[in-house]
């Protein structure tokens, strides 16, 4: 009688949910709004989707390179209106910048675009940048894996952006973050590009979102552990050893 009543049991777990996957199947899609005039088509980059106004409306950021105009690398923040209206912020600040001649060496000072104006950065390559909460202060914040391009005169690397609000964001530079910044050629991106993969957790339970982090420095390959002290700032927790590289791992 028992095995029965398991049999049976199981017998219908299954017809439901076979049931439950043919309902799923016919789920459709309808395109309810154009707003091709109202994004930027770029390449290099991947979309950030977070509320971050704290609206209940989920909004997108991305960088990248145009599309269509040349490498021009851009910033662009579409707050969600609601009833499927959105609004896509360009506004950028200019800034006076250094910029080397990657054949001469030659330094010169020039005037370029180095962000939004609402404190966002450009940002180019930075397929592996997350949202989350640095500081748990209940603003979205960004980790950005890497920025500028294009000779724009940003630095590459890990960049922290902290959410003041009101679609209002600040650059935090931090000391530990900065030291993995990579500082060769600005015009290389994909196979120069420092930071291979980033993750976000919570490691020593003490309520801070901690980082990850694994990438080519420098000093050649590395894997990262940064504490998130406070919501402040970041400093390395030594966890992990490296081995030297010649070193046979399929022999220890």
């Amino acid at each position: 009688m028992k095995n029965f009543t398991l049999k049976s049991i199981l017998a219908c777990a299954v017809m439901a949910a076979t049931a439950m996957t043919a309902d799923a199947q016919r789920v459709t899609f309808q395109k309810n709004s154009d707003v091709s005039n109202k994004i930027y088509e770029t390449h290099r980059t991947v979309p950030l989707w977070a509320d971050f106004n704290n609206d209940g409306l989920m909004d997108v950021y991305y960088g990248g390179t145009s599309a269509k105009y040349g490498w021009t690398v851009g910033g662009y923040l579409i707050k969600n209106l609601g009833d499927l209206n959105i609004e896509t912020v360009t506004e950028y600040k200019k800034e006076t910048v250094e910029v080397t001649n990657p054949e001469t060496g030659e330094v010169t000072t020039q005037e370029r675009i180095v962000g939004m104006a609402n404190g966002l950065p450009y940002t180019a390559n930075g397929m592996g940048s997350l949202t989350f909460d640095f500081n748990q202060d209940g603003l979205v914040d960004f980790i950005f894996t890497d920025r500028g391009g294009n000779n724009s005169g940003e630095p590459k690397g890990l960049t922290l952006v902290k959410n003041l609000g009101n679609y209002q964001f600040e650059i935090i530079n931090d000391e530990a973050l900065a030291s993995l910044n990579w500082g060769g050629d600005e015009s290389s991106f994909n196979e120069d590009q420092e930071v291979g993969c980033l993750s976000i957790g919570d490691y020593n339970k003490d309520g801070y979102p901690d980082l990850a982090v694994t990438g080519t420095g420098n000093n050649g390959r590395f894997v990262k552990l940064l504490k998130n002290v406070n919501g402040e700032r970041f400093e390395f927790a030594p966890v992990f050893k490296p081995l030297a590289y010649d070193v046979e791992i399929n022999k220890l």
